[in-house]
């Protein structure tokens, strides 16, 4: 059999068009796996941001509820239900370590400083 210039530049231009098209079909392929990737990071977040939705909704109707209201007026605006009794412990004042009875002791260094020099002690 008998090749020809134009059998020749035939197969020449197949195997062009398989290879061009081969290439092609790979890019398709890579930028599938990137959809498909990109895709499931989404699903996943999507999945993570209804959490937090649910999360905030149960704090939003913690918050509309009436057991949180009544523990606000309670706490922050010292309210009561009509009939009760609201006793408050008020904290005593705080002295001084040094002024105890009204009376000023010496420091710690000072006792010390009077025991080792032998002066007398209060």
């Amino acid at each position: 059999m008998k090749f020809n210039w134009t059998s020749k530049s035939i197969i020449i231009a197949l195997v062009a068009l398989t290879a061009f098209l081969g290439q092609q079909k790979f890019r398709q392929y890579r930028l599938q796996k990137a959809i498909e990737s990109e895709k499931l990071s989404l699903q996943n977040q999507l999945s993570e941001l209804e959490g937090k939705n649910q999360e905030f909704n149960r704090t939003l109707s913690y918050l509309n509820s009436d057991t949180y209201k009544e523990l606000v007026a309670r706490q922050q605006l010292d309210m009561q239900k009509q009939g009760e009794f609201v006793y408050s412990f008020a904290e005593a004042p705080s002295t001084s370590p040094g002024s105890l009875n009204g009376k000023d002791e010496p420091s710690n260094f000072q006792k010390w400083a009077n025991y080792f020099l032998n002066k007398d002690a209060e």
